[in-house]
């Protein structure tokens, strides 16, 4: 089970803005909440197997025929979940999504670099998510 200590969640206001919200926080409480049981989800071995289709059709779009094999995809699936549990993506409760109707988006500060998943940011819509 993941720790929430490994949880990094924010709220960015209207006029940009960041605030960190501490584990004793209410909004902390539903967002790690809903962490936990999305990353319990992902370990059941339906979402692995569904995990490893999507990497293996992905490779097929973006990479040479045979790059990854089955075996080669469920170990990074495997790597990818843990690293999941280690370190989850830093979460934004954004007010600023509010304004254009979004329910979310994911962002990545550092595309061209080695993966890093705290470089990726999980947008929530702050008036979806309370």
């Amino acid at each position: 089970m993941p720790s929430i200590t490994n949880y990094a969640i924010v709220v960015r206001r209207h006029n940009g803005e960041v605030e960190t919200r501490q584990p004793t926080s209410l909004a902390f409480s539903y967002i790690a909440s809903s962490i936990t049981i999305t990353l319990g989800m992902l370990s059941t071995p339906m979402a692995q197997q569904a995990l490893t289709a999507f990497a293996l059709e992905l490779d097929s779009i973006f990479r040479p025929p045979g790059h990854l094999d089955r075996d080669r995809a469920e170990e990074v699936v495997m790597v990818f979940t843990k690293e999941l549990y280690a370190r989850f993506p830093v979460v934004v409760i954004d007010e600023q999504l509010a304004e254009g109707g979004a329910l979310g988006c994911i962002q990545r500060t550092n595309p061209g670099s080695k993966f890093n998943i705290r470089d990726h940011y999980i947008h929530v819509n702050a008036a979806v998510s309370g």
